[in-house]
C-alpha cells in the first residue's frame, strides 16, 4: 500500500483494492482544504467515504465521475466544522453547500454540481426533496428570465 502524506497525522492511502484518489487539481485542492478544516478523525472517515463509495459503485457496475464523487464524500461532513457551520441550518446543508460553493469556484456546472450534492444526501429524502423543489425553482426563475 502506497501511503501520500505532509503530515503524519493525515497519511493516508491513496488506494484501497484498485481504487485510487483522483489525481486532478480539484481533488488535490479538495484534500487540501478539507485537511487544513477538519481533524485527522473526519478527514480519514470522509476518505473512507469516497473508497467504500468509489468500491460499491464498481460492484454494482454503476457509471459515476470519481472526481465529483471525491469530492462529495470529502466535504460531506464539513458543516460540522466551525469554519463552514451556520447558526441556522444543520450540518448536513451547511455540508451541501460548503460543497456547492467550492465546486462552483472552480467552474463546475450549476447542474452536476447539484446532482451531486442530491446525490450525496440520498439516504435523507426530505433534505433531498427540498433541495430538488427549490432548484427547480432557482432553475425556472432563471428560464424565465432569458425569455423576457
Amino acid at each position: 500500500m502506497t501511503v501520500v502524506t505532509s503530515s503524519a497525522s493525515y497519511a493516508a492511502p491513496n488506494s484501497v483494492a484498485g481504487v485510487v484518489i483522483p489525481d486532478s487539481k480539484l481533488a488535490r485542492e479538495v484534500t487540501e482544504l478539507v485537511r487544513d478544516s477538519e481533524s485527522p478523525l473526519l478527514f480519514h472517515h470522509s476518505s473512507r467515504v469516497y473508497y467504500w463509495g468509489a468500491l460499491t459503485g464498481k460492484r454494482r457496475r454503476l457509471r459515476f465521475d470519481p472526481e465529483l464523487l471525491y469530492a462529495g464524500a470529502m466535504f460531506h461532513d464539513m458543516g460540522l466544522t466551525p469554519a463552514h457551520a451556520s447558526a441556522h441550518e444543520r450540518f448536513e446543508v451547511d455540508s451541501a453547500n460548503a460543497a456547492r460553493d467550492f465546486l462552483r469556484s472552480h467552474g463546475i456546472a450549476e447542474r452536476e454540481t447539484e446532482t451531486g450534492i442530491l446525490e450525496l444526501f440520498e439516504p435523507d429524502q426530505h433534505f433531498v426533496q427540498g433541495r430538488r423543489r427549490a432548484w427547480v425553482r432557482e432553475q425556472g426563475k432563471a428560464e424565465r428570465g432569458r425569455c423576457a
